[in-house]
């Protein structure tokens, strides 16, 4: 090993994994990533109640947001630290719909934050009943029909978000469009 004045328990980790993976020998990337898809899916039943109690734990959260109008603060903090929670273990686990779910309400919390705005209850509403139709189906092990276009108007709300925080921005510094970046 060069000596790169960097002290050897401190080797840049990921640097190595690639070295380390792009060696010569080895099982080739497609049969790795079947045998990964293979067990996944093998392991999905066992993870679906967790992945179910993750849901459970965000919507109690979601609906505590919803009818507390004085102080929302914790109930806020609830449903972004579930919805965190979730989109980091249900989309890589397979359940991507899920995964969607959580991320988009991680997007929204965190862009209303940003711009300081209300929070808008049709699209918490909105995503609240799209985790509810896919925790249904998550018992069954299925994608609910029509995912896609389920995913694409989840996505719509998500960008009216982004809009209505970027008006409120503007609005409150007029000259915010005009400056160079």
């Amino acid at each position: 090993m060069r000596n790169s004045g960097i002290p050897p328990d401190e080797v840049d980790l990921a640097e190595r994994f690639s070295r380390l993976a792009q060696r010569p020998g080895g099982r080739p990337r497609e049969l790795a990533i079947r045998r990964a898809q293979a067990e996944l899916a093998h392991l999905k039943p066992e993870l679906s109640p967790a992945i179910g109690m993750g849901c459970r734990d965000l919507e109690d959260a979601l609906l505590a947001m919803s009818q507390n109008n004085e102080d929302r603060g914790p109930h806020v903090e609830q449903a972004y630290s579930a919805s965190q929670n979730l989109r980091d273990i249900a989309g890589s686990l397979g359940f991507s719909l899920v995964g969607l779910i959580a991320s988009n309400l991680c997007t929204i919390f965190e862009t209303v934050s940003t711009a300081g705005m209300p929070y808008p209850r049709h699209v918490i509403a909105c995503h609240l009943q799209a985790l509810q139709l896919a925790q249904a189906y998550l018992h069954q092990n299925k994608m609910p029909p029509d995912v896609e276009e389920l995913a694409k108007g989840l996505a719509q709300t998500v960008q009216w978000v982004k809009n209505a925080a970027a008006s409120t921005t503007n609005v409150a510094d007029p000259g915010a469009g005009n400056r160079a970046n």
